[in-house]
């Protein structure tokens, strides 16, 4: 089917020098959930392993690497011989974080792909930010199919052919039908979004359904007909897209701005449209505003090599035409920003000027509201930025600064201006980011959560906020009498009064010394002068409870009577006091404010309102 869906007529060749000037690789982002498996199915096509490197096992940042054709087609080769020759000089493959926080960051990925590809675990089916990756896709009306991930996860499942279909068709029944139901229900979560799709080996028209390949990073299964769909999705559909004019200037995406001892600072692009040479003018985006610089150096990764990667080896080279990831030398890059958008230039005053809005216009484009009180933010890239501030929103933190740079003393001292007034907003969130002085300078009241894993800061951050807002609460609580319901225990009399010591048992709340003791008809009956626990005074008992209570006032079986429920009396404006502390009381205690309001408006409806 596949090799039909090419057309094949003779054995594959590399595409001869010439040709390579007639079409440039494709662009294909690979999107999805986060520990889907999108950098672990790359690793599996260059075998590295870019995923264990990352902070917490999870993308971080966009990176690249080119799969050259001769090698997807060797891998192709091993499931399905000889086949026509492809007219693309290889595959250009954009890895994304998977997780919410990232959104913008793959937009501009899907901005600037051809195609993509959606990764789904088979065994979890669509989670929210595949349904956000979808939503992306619609946005730029990007072509994608689903690599339905982690084949090997389902119960019973052994490989049984480098065909991946032949391996499934020759599982035992009920695991045929575990993964069918699995991979229906992606079809059904598809639909829903408006796609009709298939598994690939069943699509009768590749423009009116989407593939579904399941594959296996662990087993390397799929692999082969994921490559022979992209290319085959490019060559048939693509081709207009993909037609190379190297005497376009070059254009590109910073994805990450670096700093080599031998080097100095350095950018790493993906160029995707057009060419760049050394001694080219560019324009990329700045702290300060837009960058005019000389090229100085075109570095270009080996093959299969992704370049994030810190062992990657790098070749020095004259030009590249898109599109390709490559690392960039110039000058006056110190305060060039990561997520910009970059545009080669001729000399030309006018040139230059119309790039330099073209730069601006973007970059205006990320536009983050900001408020008096918030959080600031520091980021290594405008795309982190926009990340992190993304997820802030969404978690209705409010942001007085967003930058991207080192966290400064002028950080510090803004964000102790805002602790001043809201304690939990006087924070500054760094990621991958440098501190450039220290905190004691300032004090203690500046919190700075620093870490390369954005989802551990806002995490950090949110645990940290809920510990500082309950201890203001409980502070508050500290003034406020003790809430109680307690027993008169029976056969517990040890003296009738003055004052009257009897045996009690707390049932909710907590009993306190000199606290007034409340009977249910509203009536005051003395108050507890001291507390004693096997023999020995304590300032309170809690719920569960027992002690000898001394109640001045009161008189036993005239006041009070054994076997009858008592409260702690409370004041109206601490009960108004008390409701607005509601979401820390227990359910026990919330239960005796309403019994005690109750008992109280019996005599004046409106108490406590």
């Amino acid at each position: 089917m596949l090799k039909r869906f090419i057309n094949a007529k003779a054995p594959l060749k590399v595409m001869e020098k010439e040709q390579h000037l007639q079409t440039r690789s494709p662009i294909c982002v690979m999107m999805g959930h986060v520990d889907h498996g999108k950098s672990s199915l790359l690793d599996a096509i260059r075998k590295t392993h870019i995923v264990s490197k990352e902070a917490g096992g999870i993308t971080q940042s966009i990176g690249a690497s080119l799969v050259p054709i001769d090698i997807a087609a060797n891998i192709c080769r091993r499931v399905f011989g000889e086949f026509n020759k492809i007219k693309c000089p290889g595959i250009l493959f954009v890895d994304t974080p998977g997780h919410a926080a990232f959104t913008t960051l793959r937009a501009r990925g899907g901005n600037i792909a051809d195609i993509a590809v959606l990764v789904v675990d088979i065994n979890e089916g669509f989670m929210p930010q595949t349904y956000e990756c979808i939503n992306i896709l619609k946005k730029f009306k990007t072509p994608f199919v689903v690599a339905c991930n982690k084949l090997d996860k389902i119960a019973g499942y052994k490989k049984k052919s480098d065909n991946v279909v032949e391996s499934i068709e020759s599982q035992p029944e009920d695991v045929r039908a575990r993964i069918n139901k699995a991979i229906y229900r992606i079809v059904g979560s598809l639909y829903e979004s408006g796609f009709n799709s298939e598994r690939f080996d069943r699509v009768k028209d590749f423009t009116k359904e989407v593939s579904i390949i399941p594959t296996s990073a662990a087993s390397g299964e799929g692999i082969a007909e994921l490559l022979m769909i992209i290319m085959g999705l490019a060559q048939r559909f693509l081709e207009s897209n993909l037609t190379l004019h190297p005497d376009n200037p070059g254009k590109g995406i910073v994805l990450e701005v670096k700093e080599d001892k031998s080097l100095g600072k350095s950018i790493d692009v993906i160029l995707y449209d057009g060419h760049l040479k050394v001694n080219d003018m560019i324009v990329l985006g700045g702290m300060q505003g837009p960058i005019v610089t000389k090229v100085k150096g075109i570095l270009v990764p080996a093959p299969l090599s992704e370049i994030r990667d810190k062992k990657t080896r790098f070749k020095g080279v004259k030009e590249v035409t898109a599109a390709m990831g490559i690392r960039v030398l110039a000058p006056l890059l110190n305060e060039a920003m990561a997520g910009t958008p970059l545009y080669a230039t001729n000399q030309d005053p006018a040139s230059i000027e119309e790039k330099k809005k073209k730069v601006m216009q973007e970059i205006s484009d990320v536009f983050i509201e900001t408020e008096k009180l918030g959080v600031i933010i520091k980021a290594d890239s405008l795309g982190s930025l926009e990340g992190i501030a993304s997820l802030a929103k969404e978690r209705d933190i409010a942001i007085r600064k967003a930058l991207v740079g080192d966290i400064t003393k002028k950080d510090l001292i803004e964000a102790e201006s805002v602790a001043n007034e809201a304690p939990e907003l006087g924070v500054i969130f760094g990621f991958n980011v440098g501190l450039r002085c220290n905190p004691k300078e300032i004090g203690s009241k500046v919190k700075v959560f620093l870490s390369d894993v954005i989802y551990s800061i806002l995490e950090d951050y949110e645990k940290w906020r809920e510990e500082l807002l309950e201890r203001k609460k409980r502070e508050k609580l500290e003034n406020l009498p003790s809430i109680c319901r307690f027993v008169y225990l029976q056969n517990h009399t040890f003296r009738q009064s003055n004052p009257a010591i009897i045996g009690v048992e707390v049932l909710a709340g907590n009993l306190t010394k000199n606290s007034k003791v409340l009977r249910k008809d509203g009536i005051v009956v003395g108050e507890i002068k001291s507390i004693q626990v096997e023999n020995k005074s304590v300032d309170s008992i809690k719920k569960n409870e027992r002690a000898a209570v001394a109640i001045e006032d009161a008189v036993c079986n005239r006041k009070i009577s054994e076997g009858e429920e008592y409260y702690i009396k409370i004041e109206e404006e601490d009960y108004r006091r008390f409701k607005e502390l509601s979401d820390i009381l227990s359910d026990d205690e919330k239960e005796v404010l309403k019994e005690i309001a109750a008992l109280m408006r019996n005599k004046d409806p409106m108490w406590g309102l």
